[in-house]
């Protein structure tokens, strides 16, 4: 073996050391990479859940609410027609007869 042959191998050995070095690297450089951008999209999920929850979902509880609400107060005064001395003349009470005679009919 010639002095040539044995550099071209110590030559072969350093670089092919490196390239390992190298992709050792990049593979481990994309693992890194690849979780924090999974981090950072279950950050962005979760501020995005957040914003429904504070713009969309609370709202409709307090008109849910709001509504359960009216609905009570509805149907006590409507108990309360059955009572009344006037109930035969009521316009109330006579609209809402209408009302369900309409719906009956389709």
């Amino acid at each position: 073996m010639g002095a040539i042959s044995i550099i071209s191998i110590i030559l072969n050995a350093l670089l092919s050391g490196g390239l390992l070095l190298t992709l050792l690297t990049l593979k481990a450089y994309r693992a890194k990479v690849g979780a924090e951008s999974k981090s950072a999209e279950l950050a962005a999920d979760q501020t995005a859940l957040q914003q429904f929850r504070e713009f969309v979902v609370d709202p409709l509880k307090r008109e849910v609410s709001a509504l359960r609400s009216d609905v009570r107060k509805l149907r006590r005064a409507l108990d309360r027609i059955q009572d009344c001395d006037f109930k035969d003349r009521c316009p109330v009470n006579e609209y809402l007869r209408k009302e369900a005679d309409n719906g009956n009919e389709d």
